[in-house]
């Protein structure tokens, strides 16, 4: 048995599997000693089965009865009764759409699973995230056998915020210059400070001088960005010189490959984490276990030569302790570094070049507004760029259709608590849909799925249009919005 509902509890898979072992050695000398070797282990696996069978279907039948805390809560019979539906939802990649369609029919409450809501509210959001009573992560964030120590996987608000001040050193004014426009002109920057400009400028001159040595070939431009944000990752974590140098030599170890199979493990075993338990001593998870061994070895090679920052993993050893623990907390971390800059930020710059790419209108105005305002590609720099109305709103629109990205669990306190209006029992775990709140007709309209850069400026898609920039949460917020 691999599923909780009524609680969130902390249950090991391996260990069912052992106590299913054991339960079924003794049922086969008891057998035995009944009636003879020749039929005990049929009859005690017999047994057992049917002692499993009764007890997942007594919980199907006590989830979707009167009696469950969330029996008030609309969604799909299969749904309320087990987390497995789910778990295959996600499994096909389209959960994103799936719940939005869910909150369309059901409203801004749909039980997605035995003991889980999915609440589709911008209140909601602030009670969940953001408030300075901002509730526990889910037992979705912990990553198998490894110790729940990185700043990702560390559930209690207080041991977060803790470790969350490890990562503060990195991420101060000279550090965040507003760099987030360069990623998206494919032209050179001009020369800036700071180290994460710097960085910027250099990957982005490599990627541009790939692109050129190119010409004329096909190539997987997907791909591409891919390597260019593991490698500015790499800097940003490792130091320049310290990378992984992907858009010069290729992914020959699977960086990349490696790094989104083992995300889509973490999200499919999320539903039901007594799965990873299980599967942890099996090739499933083959590819979390390369990750671990690629952050351990860049460690060491930082450790061989370590140098006085600016990138994050001196901030993150000055606030590390020494020995085994310490450095296993270093390389939960530094993954996390890669994984979440680099995945996501591919992926939205994927996706919105796709759409310019597809919308000749709006590649047109977006070129004609460069032609307008640069006459050489010297003349452009970060503070000019933000001037370009045009620019950011496809910036925008990007990120409120490229980030499909699930509801961020979170678990009720005991007590319980009212969100939206409504009472959600303790031990709840309740999320915010990010897709289906970003692509709301209540806070998006008109054609709240189109890619319409013109939403974001003065006036609109006309008198009716609807923009809420509030309800843009790609970015997560409150004190564990990592």
């Amino acid at each position: 048995m691999t599923q909780t509902t009524l609680a969130e509890k902390s249950l090991r898979g391996d260990r069912v599997i052992q106590a299913t072992i054991v339960a079924y050695i003794i049922l086969f000398l008891f057998a035995k000693q009944t009636d003879g070797l020749a039929h005990a282990g049929s009859w005690a696996f017999l047994v057992l089965g049917t002692i499993i069978l009764l007890i997942f279907l007594g919980l199907m039948i006590y989830n979707l009865s009167p009696f469950h805390p969330l029996h008030s809560f609309p969604g799909p019979l299969i749904f309320r009764s087990t987390n497995f539906a789910m778990l295959y939802i996600v499994y096909t990649g389209r959960r994103h759409l799936f719940i939005a369609r869910l909150h369309e029919k059901y409203g801004n409450f749909v039980r997605i699973g035995p003991n889980k809501l999915s609440i589709l509210s911008g209140d909601a959001f602030h009670t969940i995230y953001a408030s300075a009573k901002g509730f526990d992560k889910s037992l979705a964030y912990r990553p198998g056998h490894f110790p729940d120590t990185g700043l990702f996987f560390l559930r209690k608000r207080e041991e977060h915020s803790n470790r969350r001040k490890a990562w503060a050193g990195a991420f101060n004014p000279a550090m965040l210059v507003p760099s987030a426009l360069q990623n998206v002109v494919d032209l050179r920057i001009s020369s800036m400070d700071s180290f994460a400009s710097r960085v910027l400028q250099d990957r982005s001159n490599q990627m541009i001088e790939l692109l050129k040595r190119s010409e004329g070939c096909v190539l997987d431009f997907g791909t591409i960005l891919a390597r260019w944000s593991y490698d500015v990752m790499g800097d940003l974590t490792f130091g320049q010189g310290q990378s992984f140098e992907l858009l010069k030599g290729g992914d020959q170890n699977g960086i990349i490959q490696n790094g989104q199979k083992a995300m889509v493990v973490f999200d499919i075993l999320g539903e039901i984490p007594a799965i990873l338990d299980i599967l942890w001593y099996l090739p499933a998870t083959r590819e979390i276990h390369c990750l671990e061994r690629l952050a351990e070895k860049k460690l060491q090679d930082w450790k061989c030569k370590p140098s006085n920052g600016p990138e994050l993993l001196y901030h993150l050893v000055q606030k590390t302790g020494e020995g085994d623990d310490g450095n296993q907390l270093l390389i939960l971390d530094t993954v996390l570094a890669i994984q979440a800059g680099s995945d996501t930020i591919a992926g939205v710059l994927t996706l919105t070049i796709y759409h310019l790419l597809a919308n000749q209108d709006v590649y047109q105005k977006l070129t004609q507004e460069l032609d307008e305002y640069y006459l050489h590609e010297q003349e452009i720099n970060v503070s000019s760029l933000l001037k370009l109305p045009y620019l950011t709103a496809v910036i925008w629109e990007g990120l409120r259709l490229g980030t499909p990205l699930p509801g961020l669990p979170r678990i009720i306190p005991k007590g319980g608590a009212t969100i939206s209006g409504s009472y959600v029992p303790g031990k709840t775990i309740v999320s915010v849909p990010v897709y289906a709140h970003q692509t709301s007709k209540g806070n998006f309209s008109p054609e709240p799925l189109s890619f319409r850069p013109g939403r974001w400026l003065q006036g609109g898609l006309g008198p009716d249009s609807v923009l809420d920039s509030s309800a843009m949460i790609c970015f997560s917020s409150g004190a564990q919005s990592i």
